[in-house]
């Protein structure tokens, strides 16, 4: 999610990204989709009973699992509070993510529900536009919350009622993909038509390729998009050129979301020498000044949301989910610093869930 800045206007405070790759052929030479915002790319393709990828188990079967890796980046100031991920309360318990717990709607940017719903929302900064009235994250919540039973709305419904209701327009820039696993994907936005024709759907063609960011849909100019799309392809023709097992599938993936590109300045490192370069990199190390901060924190957080609109900043947690063809879901999230903003061992702040889809 986005957040103002009292010295910018609109920048990102929290920036999710993701990855979804499924291929062709049980030999897996033939790709037929990518979807890759954590890379901050997407590419669709059909999901259908032909379509699936088989990687090695390691013990001479075969693991099959169709929809590859999606894998989720929030970049944030990082004592802001975040929820580990994990399974919400009654009556949301059908809803697995981590939520932001600054604001009282407490939304998330990236989540999955047992029904097989997913969401992942990035935003973009606008100005010369009103200060959005609506939390994005809570249209998430929106979409994701919705009671698993006959009176549920599919996702051409949900975007007709975002249409028709003009919620999406009174926030700020954002794009949220939405919609079921093994279905067509919707892209909503603040900037969406009012027309549902014109709505812009993904996973719906063989081979269709476009881009999404934290930045308008279809901006291809962001380095971190084409590099990005590169490195998670390579990584899924790795692991099924080496017959990779599921872990090694998921480190791979896992270094392509801690892949560091940043041009580092000749200046203090903080975010707002760096704020136009964010977008050169997939990871962003830990910018600022921790001296500075630990003598403000306790001041930081009396001013409420306000806040955590300086301090350090950089990756705060990677997740990474796996989907099999049988419905078999692997959701990872990996935390990089603890609430004091001290670094984590690696893997160590990991948390792993796996349910079947019902």
């Amino acid at each position: 999610m986005q957040f103002k800045l009292l010295f910018l206007g609109f920048a990102p405070a929290l920036v999710s990204s993701w990855a979804f790759t499924w291929y062709e052929g049980s030999d897996c030479t033939s790709p037929l989709g990518h979807i890759d915002s954590g890379s901050s790319s997407l590419t669709g393709g059909n999901l259908d009973s032909n379509v699936h990828s088989v990687i090695s188990d390691g013990t001479g079967g075969r693991i099959s699992i169709n929809g590859g890796g999606n894998g989720g980046q929030l970049i944030e100031f990082l004592h802001r509070p975040t929820a580990a991920a994990g399974w919400w309360q009654e009556p949301h318990n059908h809803v697995l993510g981590s939520r932001d717990l600054a604001r009282p709607e407490q939304g998330t940017w990236m989540g999955v529900t047992r029904q097989g719903r997913i969401a992942v929302l990035t935003n973009y900064r606008e100005t010369g536009v009103p200060i959005g009235t609506v939390s994005r994250g809570a249209i998430v919540n929106d979409y994701l919350t919705e009671q698993p039973d006959s009176q549920q709305r599919d996702t051409r419904q949900f975007v007709a009622d975002m249409i028709e209701s003009q919620v999406a327009k009174r926030a700020g820039g954002f794009s949220l993909v939405c919609g079921k696993l093994n279905e067509p994907l919707a892209i909503i936005s603040n900037r969406m038509a009012d027309d549902l024709d014109r709505v812009t759907w993904i996973a719906k063609e063989r081979g269709e390729t476009v881009g999404l960011s934290n930045t308008v849909f279809a901006d291809r100019t962001w380095p971190k998009i084409i590099n990005g799309e590169k490195l998670m392809k390579s990584a899924i023709e790795a692991s099924v050129a080496a017959g990779d097992g599921e872990d090694k599938l998921i480190s791979r993936l896992f270094d392509v979301l801690s892949t560091d590109t940043l041009p580092r300045l000749e200046c203090e490192p903080v975010k707002e020498e760096y704020q136009s370069l964010l977008k050169q990199s997939i990871f962003i190390p830990l910018l600022g000044d921790r001296a500075k901060f630990e003598a403000e924190v306790e001041h930081l957080q009396q001013l409420g949301l306000a806040g955590y609109t300086s301090g350090l900043y950089g990756t705060q947690k990677q997740t990474i989910l796996l989907v099999d063809p049988q419905g078999r879901v692997k959701y990872i999230e990996r935390t990089l610093y603890d609430q004091q903003v001290r670094p984590i061992p690696l893997g160590r702040g990991d948390r792993v869930f796996e349910f079947n889809i019902e």
